[in-house]
């Protein structure tokens, strides 16, 4: 080969290289679709690839429910017969909302309605639960669980409370029992202090005409509650606040007419007992809660109430003079002359039921 012929060789090669280095050479172009699916790839990939962030965790306060729900049943009402009187209970409280004597009436000669001791409605049910401090009661909507002839069992849960509530007609004349069972389904400690409320409407003040009106006596609704071995009573209408409280060695506590007692006896008085009581419109009411405590995650606690709801007869409370409810009648100063004239003419009332009477005569 001549020198001619490798120099136009050589010329032809420093050519290509150039024409290559500024000139690349391009691939077929891809549609607009095959770009849009090539993104879409893309993007799936960095979301798998991309490591999840742990969850935000929202601090919960004392107490506060966590994704518990709530039960909120229609309110059903249903009958429970005792020894004296006849009871309808409202699943909104779990509670009497009356309870009829079978034997006092409105009228003379047995005649009338029969006397009800417990007279409310939806809104002011005549007696109510307490399960938190303050002095709020709260309205559990109970859901019906079981049911005989003299006991009615509700449950319920309300603010990451599992409530379970029997209702039983004792053997003493007049007396019901109510049982709460309480669990705190929370992942916090709650607070509770469990109790009951006696609310009634206030009667009117007679202001009738006539000579001798000034000696009638009234038969107003007054609080009473019984405290380190005595009753304590506000007679006074004037002096009844709107929210008067006591803690103590408490027994029972109620409020009290002429010849009617509705009182809520405690199951054991641990001198840390409390009692309230005031009014609120036209409304007069008696409060009795044991004492604050805190109920732990997954714990559960029951506690006792005894109702009496009945006459002032020492006969019927005497049943519960271990709490000394006999003590709900005022005697006045010479309290061992009326009740020892009292068992005298029991003494002949029995002597007339035997038949011994009509043959001294």
């Amino acid at each position: 080969m001549d020198k001619r012929t490798l120099l136009a060789v050589v010329l032809s090669a420093l050519v290509l290289f150039a024409y290559y280095t500024w000139f690349p050479m391009k691939g077929p172009q891809p549609t607009e679709q095959q770009v849009q699916q090539t993104e879409k790839k893309q993007e799936v990939v960095t979301q798998v690839a991309k490591p999840a962030s742990a969850p935000t965790e929202i601090p919960l306060k004392e107490g506060t429910p966590q994704n518990i729900p709530e039960t909120r049943a229609p309110i059903k009402e249903s009958l429970l017969k005792t020894n004296k009187a006849n009871a309808q209970l409202s699943s909104q409280t779990g509670l009497p909302i009356f309870w009829k004597l079978n034997d006092y009436f409105q009228n003379a000669n047995n005649k009338g309605p029969h006397i009800n001791l417990l007279e409310g409605g939806k809104d002011n049910p005549p007696l109510q639960l307490f399960l938190f401090p303050g002095k709020e009661t709260v309205l559990p909507y109970f859901e019906e669980a079981g049911k005989t002839s003299d006991n009615l069992q509700y449950q319920a849960v309300h603010k990451g409370l599992k409530l379970e509530q029997n209702v039983k007609s004792l053997s003493e004349d007049y007396g019901l029992e109510v049982k709460v069972k309480i669990k705190n389904l929370t992942p916090q400690p709650q607070a509770i202090q469990p109790g009951l409320r006696l609310l009634t409407q206030q009667r009117k003040k007679d202001n009738g005409a006539g000579f001798l009106n000034f000696l009638k006596q009234q038969d107003f609704i007054t609080p009473l509650f019984y405290a380190d071995q005595e009753v304590t009573r506000q007679h006074s209408l004037d002096e009844i606040g709107d929210y008067t409280e006591e803690t103590g060695d408490i027994s029972w506590s109620g409020l009290e007419g002429r010849y009617f007692v509705r009182a809520i006896i405690a199951e054991t008085s641990t001198g840390t007992n409390q009692q309230a009581y005031g009014k609120t419109g036209a409304y007069i009411f008696s409060d009795f809660r044991y004492p604050k405590e805190n109920l732990n995650p997954g714990s559960e606690k029951e506690y006792r109430f005894t109702l009496y709801l009945g006459p002032k007869n020492p006969t019927y409370l005497n049943a519960f003079e271990d709490v000394h409810l006999n003590e709900a009648i005022d005697y006045g100063c010479l309290r061992w002359w009326p009740a020892l004239f009292y068992g005298y003419l029991n003494f002949l009332n029995l002597l007339s039921v035997i038949g011994v009477w009509p043959l001294l005569c």
